[in-house]
């Protein structure tokens, strides 16, 4: 019984944090669009930033084929992850959001 809490203990605490890191690569994402609708920043900035936003893109994606892969594999839960995501996502941007005055 213990390795079974144990292990479904572990299930959990990754499917937060990985809900974290896909938050956390959606809210990189709106704060450069936040940055590029306010035109604040020089071209050659902007590119950079927009750069770093297609990163984030690219590895948002990947983590969600993941998710899927330990969905099918070890019975992770999607809407979990996802909820996290979305919670964490909306923290994230709230934080930028304060820079932006």
């Amino acid at each position: 019984m213990y390795h079974f809490n144990h292990r479904m203990a572990n299930i959990e605490m990754i499917q937060e944090k990985i809900g974290e890191a896909i938050g956390l690569e959606k809210a990189a994402q709106k704060a450069v669009e936040e940055l590029d609708s306010r035109g604040l920043l020089k071209p050659e900035q902007m590119k950079r930033l927009s750069k770093m936003r297609d990163e984030a893109s690219k590895q948002e994606q990947e983590m969600h084929e993941l998710v899927q892969d330990l969905n099918e594999s070890d019975g992770f839960q999607v809407a979990t992850i996802e909820d996290k995501a979305e919670e964490t996502s909306g923290q994230g941007f709230k934080d930028y959001g304060n820079l932006f005055g």
